[in-house]
């Protein structure tokens, strides 16, 4: 049982999603017994065991389909009856129950709990600005993941600023494919390094790589990110979608510490969420060109 204690725990610290389902309740003749537990990911099952046998197995699928459909805690009753006229091993009588062919004749009550982060954050580059939205994304119970080529800095970090880290030489990304780091294409992305030409890297690589990010926020003044868009057309030599940039990044709200463009930062991330109408300082990215 403490095993998949320990493993929930070190799969949530990676942002691997994980269903941790229990055996709530036994009627008649079971594989199971109250109080079972099993950890399933998406790549099946993890750790533990509910009885074994087809129950499990149904119940294993069910989980993946709740990560696959992003749905959140199920509850779910398992009859284990033997009909001979049956064709199906297991067949869905309504949404929270399903029936299957076993001898046993019982009945399970299954508890299917989800965890997952809802909002994944990557963020290039760990200095002032960095570190400033992070403290306030993680309030927000963001998953914060820092990626940076100063170790030095990395290490430096508190811990309560990020969820993981990552060190990565961003002059090796011209040559960096999807595994070399490793990215949530549904997530959110700031590029914010101490270099404007890492920033360029990095978009490169983005739009190479994961073009279909929720959010690509990437600090600068105008001109710089003027610059950067023509030589990213340049690079990419294709149409390219921008839909998902932001750039210059922020609403415009005001303030100039890191604090204050955090603020910034994180209320245009805020409304992307909820889909609100906000004054933001991207860039009509089609008249560049």
């Amino acid at each position: 049982m403490i095993e998949i204690f320990q493993t929930l725990q070190d799969r949530i610290k990676d942002n691997k999603p994980s269903v941790l389902i229990t055996i709530t309740e036994v009627k008649g003749s079971s594989p199971g017994r109250v109080g079972f537990k099993m950890l399933v990911g998406e790549e099946g099952r993890v750790a533990g065991t509910v009885g074994g046998g087809g129950a499990e197995f149904h119940i294993m699928k069910k989980a993946q389909k709740l990560l696959e459909e992003n749905v959140q805690n199920f509850s779910e009753t398992i009859l284990l009856t033997h009909d001979k006229n049956e064709g199906e091993k297991i067949k869905v009588k309504t949404k929270d129950v399903a029936q299957m062919d076993a001898l046993c004749g019982g009945e399970m009550k299954v508890f299917y709990e989800v965890f997952r982060y809802e909002r994944v954050l990557y963020i290039f580059g760990a200095g002032h600005v960095g570190q400033a939205v992070a403290k306030i994304a993680r309030q927000l119970n963001f998953y914060v993941v820092f990626i940076d080529n100063r170790k030095e800095l990395l290490a430096e970090l508190h811990d309560s600023l990020y969820n993981k880290q990552i060190y990565f030489d961003f002059t090796k990304l011209a040559e960096a494919d999807r595994t070399s780091i490793p990215l949530d294409e549904t997530a959110f992305t700031l590029l914010v390094t101490h270099f404007h030409s890492h920033d360029l890297d990095v978009l490169k690589y983005l739009y190479r790589c994961y073009p279909e990010m929720k959010y690509v926020g990437m600090i600068g003044s105008k001109k710089k990110v003027k610059e950067s868009i023509l030589k990213l057309k340049a690079t990419l030599k294709e149409n390219v979608s921008l839909e998902n940039l932001y750039s210059p990044v922020g609403l415009d709200i005001g303030g100039e510490t890191p604090n204050e463009i955090a603020i910034g930062i994180l209320a245009e991330i805020q409304s992307i969420i909820y889909k609100k109408e906000a004054k933001h300082f991207r860039l009509n990215y089609s008249e560049i060109g």
